[in-house]
């Protein structure tokens, strides 16, 4: 059964610098990308409301520490999109979550995690970023675990505020 490796960043250091977090961050993704199975997860986290994460999480979508030439693939929580799309790299394709206002957020980080199978497994991507609220980032792990039809990589950037 295909299993996921997941790794978490630990930005205890450097939550309160955007400077400082994003070289840390592009740097522990380049440090362990060659341990990295072919197909790999970056879930970006962030607090919906807090600056710092917001342009953290701006910066890396504009310009990712990691790119697949056409196999990259950005998933935005739903609303996310209206406010990092337009500054998205273009080197990568965009997905984002639909809205469905009943639906529980456990479910949403399952739905989520059938978005990063169904890039792997059908649209031949093998690097998806994730940009969600940080308390989907385990839960999207577990869920994708359950169905993923290959192993992958799972680096967590939590959010500055957990």
């Amino acid at each position: 059964m295909p299993s996921g490796h997941k790794t978490d960043l630990n930005l205890a250091n450097v939550k309160s610098k955007k400077d400082k977090a994003l070289t840390y961050i592009r740097g522990q993704i380049l440090k362990i990308e060659k341990h990295f199975r072919t197909r790999t997860v970056i879930f970006l986290g962030e607090s919906h409301t807090n600056d710092v994460d917001i342009a953290i999480n701006t910066s890396l979508v504009a310009t990712p520490p990691l790119l697949r030439d056409s196999a990259t693939r950005v998933i935005f929580e739903r609303l996310l999109d209206d406010r990092y799309e337009a500054g998205t790299s273009a080197s990568v394709d965009i997905k984002k979550e639909k809205i469905d206002l009943e639906a529980t957020p456990l479910k949403r980080s399952e739905r989520m995690a059938a978005m990063i199978e169904d890039a792997f497994a059908n649209d031949a991507k093998t690097l998806v970023y994730v940009v969600c609220g940080s308390r989907h980032g385990p839960e999207i792990f577990t869920a994708l675990e359950k169905i993923c039809s290959a192993d992958f990589s799972y680096v967590i950037k939590p959010s500055v505020t957990d």
